[in-house]
């Protein structure tokens, strides 16, 4: 018992001590209302902090709500893969694949778009972003 306890604690000082920030484990969304809420709470908690609590941007990152937003992407996959690859700027790719999903619905929402079903990789090459 004594050696597995140590293991054990060994492991979880290494994970401790790595720096490693864990990906959450959000839910798939049961509706694009869901999917809109939770895109927004995380929206707020990791993205406004440098995009503005509007989205509207600011001197540390550009605007994601407006009419110039997101005018770069064609399709929300092209949305979501840039935001994994490099968002936040000081952790890319430490939320989960399902926060992303939910952060580019709410931004497309914001931006015009009307979601029929929540966002995700099978339907995201699908849904443009009205730019």
């Amino acid at each position: 018992m004594l050696p597995r306890l140590a293991t054990t604690l060994a492991v979880c000082a290494l994970v401790a001590c790595s720096g490693a920030t864990p990906k959450s484990t959000a839910p798939p969304p049961t509706s694009v209302d869901a999917q809109l809420a939770a895109g927004a709470q995380t929206f707020a908690d990791k993205c406004a902090v440098c995009h503005g609590a509007a989205g509207e941007g600011g001197k540390k990152a550009p605007a994601l709500i407006g009419p110039k937003a997101l005018s770069d992407y064609k399709a929300a996959k092209d949305v979501f893969a840039y935001a994994k690859d490099n968002m936040p700027p000081d952790h890319p790719g430490s939320l989960g694949d399902q926060d992303y999903w939910n952060i580019v619905a709410f931004l497309l929402n914001k931006n015009g778009t009307t979601l029929s079903t929540p966002l995700n990789a099978a339907n995201g090459g699908s849904v443009g972003t009205g730019r």
